[in-house]
């Protein structure tokens, strides 16, 4: 038997107006809101798929659904369940004229940045999806929830000496990441 299921996407969230409990960042996924409970139940649908957790606006250790069903490690009342999904972002190689001609097809290296964030809590940046690092976002206490900042996070790409010079951007977690700016130092050989 053919099961269809019909995603209805949530509005966009906005880091003004809500709050990091109704952030809704898994796929596929079910919101459960009431009383303070610690399983989460009507996941069927997700039957032995591991999930990403966002229970009251704290991320949760994914789990993998068991009996449609998922146990987290604190009662919450608002708790978002579903498959988890990666974002990636590649800023395109910065160009421009130096004295000596153009810096197309160069190397280059990016010595320290700043990104500006919007309304965020976490990411992670690197020089390949397979080589990130997280930008720290620790709530107060364990179950509590983290509190997006607008701000301009310092960091090192370590990025190859080569003409790509790429540096990536990611979030991997149920919460929300906009970049706004990006600041490069960069080192062009020349």
């Amino acid at each position: 038997q053919t099961r269809w299921y019909l995603e209805i996407t949530t509005p966009q969230w906005d880091y003004l107006q809500d709050h990091i409990p109704d952030a809704f960042y898994v796929d596929c996924g079910l919101t459960y809101q009431g009383e303070l409970a610690d399983e989460i139940s009507g996941l069927d649908h997700l039957e032995g798929k591991s999930v990403s957790i966002l229970a009251d606006g704290s991320p949760h250790p994914d789990r993998i659904v068991s009996g449609g069903k998922v146990r987290i490690d604190f009662e919450a009342g608002k708790v978002h369940v579903g498959l988890p999904y990666r974002s990636l972002m590649c800023p395109q190689t910065p160009e421009t004229d130096a004295r000596d001609g153009a810096t197309l097809g160069r190397a280059r290296n990016y010595g320290s940045g700043l990104i500006g964030v919007l309304g965020s809590v976490t990411g992670q940046y690197g020089p390949s999806p397979d080589k990130m690092y997280d930008i720290p976002a620790l709530p107060e206490q364990y179950d509590a929830p983290v509190y997006p900042e607008s701000r301009f996070v310092p960091f090192m790409p370590n990025c190859a000496h080569t003409p790509e010079g790429r540096v990536w951007f990611g979030q991997d977690k149920p919460l929300p990441f906009t970049i706004s700016a990006l600041v490069l130092d960069v080192d062009i050989q020349g």
